[in-house]
């Protein structure tokens, strides 16, 4: 097939493989930065060091995006965040601390009286308030690491 048909179709074979390929835009922007699923000292278990285990999210977008409603999820015990009523601006970066406290602008708390994330290895999971993956971010911690230091995964 030659000529404008054979053109018109590989026009529009390309056209269906960018949509395809293509990711969708809006809530993209949206990432998980880092976990730090570790905190340095030992695992006391206190309030304090509970906060030192964190999620941060970062918009890596050009405008402020709500997050109300949202999903962290925490895979290998199924533990679960949902966003509060909530809004993250452009460039913005939000940490979510595993213990008990009071929401703050760039601070929000789980609120659980236990570890989250676990030591040796973990999957977080970032959803929409429409049930969509917008994230995730493995670990896996080598055995011979010294797991005192207190230990971060950036994603």
């Amino acid at each position: 097939m030659d000529g404008p048909r054979a053109f018109k179709l590989t026009i529009a074979t390309a056209s269906i493989v960018a949509m395809l390929v293509t990711p969708a835009v809006g809530s993209a922007a949206i990432k998980i930065a880092r976990i730090r699923y570790n905190p340095p000292g030992g695992d006391s278990g206190s309030n304090r060091h509970l906060n030192h285990e964190f999620v941060v999210i970062r918009n890596t977008g050009q405008r402020r995006v709500t997050l109300t409603g949202w999903t962290l999820l925490e895979r290998r015990d199924d533990l679960v965040f949902t966003f509060p009523r909530f809004r993250l601006g452009a460039g913005d970066e939000v940490t979510i601390h595993t213990g008990v406290g009071t929401d703050r602008r760039f601070h929000l708390f789980w609120n659980s009286l236990d570890y989250v994330w676990n030591n040796g290895r973990d999957k977080a999971i970032f959803r929409n308030d429409r049930d969509d993956l917008v994230d995730r971010c493995n670990y896996v911690v080598d055995p011979e690491v010294k797991q005192w230091l207190g230990h971060s995964a950036d994603c």
